[in-house]
C-alpha cells in the first residue's frame, strides 16, 4: 500500500502547506511526498474491508494508491477510490487501527487478497510462545514497494504500551525483529492462515532497533465491527 502526504514549513511559528504555481496556467499543484504503509483485505461474507495501522491512514492524502501483488509476482498499482466507498476511515477508539470498507461490487480478481474475518483472531489474548508468525508486507526498494515476509516470535505477553504516534496507553505485544519502513499496519499471521496482529512499529534501546510492537488481532476484530454497525 502506498500514500502520499503533503509537504509542510513553518514560519513565524506558524505551519503552512506548501504549493508549486504553474507559471503558464497559473494552476496551484500542492507538493507531496510518497510515505508507505502495509495493509490488508479482509472479507465478512459479502462485506469488504482495507485494515491498516491508524497512524498510515490518517497521513494519506486525497489519492492515495493500494499496491497488490499481480499473478505473476508483479505490483500492481491500484487508486484506493477505484475500490472503497469514499475515505472515511473508522478508527478504533484507543488502539492503532483504522478500517476502510470496500465496495462489495469488486472484481473477482481481487478475491483471492481477502482474508475472512473468522480468521482475525478475537480473544484478547498473544500468540502462543515458540508459535511461528510471519510479518507480510511491503517494503520500499529503488522507490517501489516490494513484498516481504520475515519471520518473527512473540518475546512478550499482551501489555499496555504508549503509541509511538500519539502517546497514548493502548494493547501490543512484543517481537523479537525490528519492522522497517513501510511495515507498518503489516498483518502478523500465526500458524499460517490466523491474522494475529497488525504491526505497530519499532522499539529501540542505545544499541539501535531490537523489536517491533504489535496491535493484537482483537482490536482489529472490534474495529471492523465498529465499521460495521455505521451506516
Amino acid at each position: 500500500m502506498v500514500r502520499k502526504t503533503h509537504f509542510e514549513e513553518t514560519v513565524g511559528g506558524r505551519s503552512f502547506e506548501v504549493f508549486y504555481r504553474d507559471r503558464e496556467t497559473g494552476q496551484a499543484i500542492q507538493k507531496m511526498r510518497k510515505g508507505f504503509g502495509t495493509a490488508m483485505f479482509v472479507a465478512d461474507g459479502a462485506e469488504r474491508f482495507l485494515v491498516t495501522a491508524a497512524h498510515v491512514a490518517e497521513g494519506m492524502s486525497v489519492s492515495p494508491s493500494v499496491v497488490l501483488v499481480g499473478p505473476v509476482g508483479d505490483p500492481v498499482d491500484v487508486p484506493l477510490r477505484e475500490l472503497s466507498v469514499g475515505l472515511s476511515w473508522v478508527v478504533h477508539p484507543a488502539a492503532d487501527v483504522a478500517v476502510l470498507r470496500l465496495k462489495s461490487g469488486l472484481d473477482a480478481g481481487f478475491d483471492r487478497h481477502f482474508i475472512p474475518l473468522a480468521h482475525v483472531r478475537r480473544q484478547k489474548q498473544a500468540p502462543p510462545a515458540g508459535q511461528q508468525l510471519q510479518v507480510v508486507g511491503f517494503l520500499p526498494i529503488a522507490g517501489k514497494s516490494q513484498p516481504v515476509v520475515n519471520g518473527v516470535a512473540r518475546v512478550s505477553p499482551i501489555t499496555s504500551l504508549k503509541r509511538f504516534d500519539n502517546k497514548m496507553p493502548a494493547d501490543f505485544f512484543i517481537v523479537d525483529q525490528p519492522s522497517g519502513q513501510g511495515l507498518s499496519g503489516a498483518p502478523v499471521f500465526a500458524g499460517g492462515a490466523d491474522v494475529a496482529g497488525l504491526v505497530h512499529g519499532t522499539l529501540s534501546d542505545d544499541t539501535g532497533a531490537i523489536a517491533s510492537a504489535v496491535v493484537p488481532a482483537y482490536l482489529i476484530y472490534e474495529t471492523i465491527r465498529l465499521a460495521q454497525r455505521l451506516p
